[in-house]
């Protein structure tokens, strides 16, 4: 709740933005965010296990989640030009709860983090290779310098837990 809070305070200035106070996943519910302190950037729907980082998830709230098409549905959305997740691990589940959407082709565009927290959730690069191959979409790790590296193919020198920003285009 904090978090959202001084997300309203940041932006209450300008009209163009239309704040939501829920998460995307595979389905709606309410469900526990778990986090180490308020306004934590590694709040995270699992519980993740940070003790060699000194990192304790001792604190959670309750948090309304819903799909991404069901949200479409709510608010007339017929198409996503780039669909932005950063969501601590449930990419996976937020894309899954887009399934109508990517059928449809109303999703262009993809980018999204893979790291320390899909240890945690169990979730492999393989399974976004997977997912994306199926829903053709062209993979590319994003580098520091913002080049678009193309992944053409899936291989397990990809499974690197360290956090790295991915772009799904797609083909067509």
């Amino acid at each position: 709740h904090e978090t959202f809070a001084t997300l309203l305070e940041s932006t209450q200035k300008d009209e163009r933005i239309r704040l939501n106070n829920i998460g995307l996943g595979n389905k709606k519910g309410e469900f526990i965010l778990h986090y180490d302190r308020a306004g934590s950037g590694l709040a995270s729907l699992t519980k993740r296990k940070l003790d060699h980082l000194n990192i304790n998830f001792d604190a959670n709230e309750q948090v309304t989640i819903d799909t991404i098409d069901n949200y479409c549905t709510k608010n007339s959305i017929d198409r996503i030009n780039l669909l932005k997740i950063d969501i601590e691990g449930h990419e996976l589940d937020a894309l899954a709860g887009a399934q109508r959407m990517l059928d449809s082709n109303s999703i262009d565009i993809v980018t999204f983090e893979f790291g320390g927290c899909n240890i945690d959730t169990r979730t492999f690069f393989q399974d976004f290779w997977l997912f994306f191959d199926k829903a053709k979409f062209k993979m590319f790790r994003i580098t520091p310098s913002g080049y678009l590296h193309p992944i053409n193919s899936y291989n397990e020198i990809h499974e690197q837990f360290r956090t790295t920003n991915f772009i799904a285009i797609k083909n067509g």
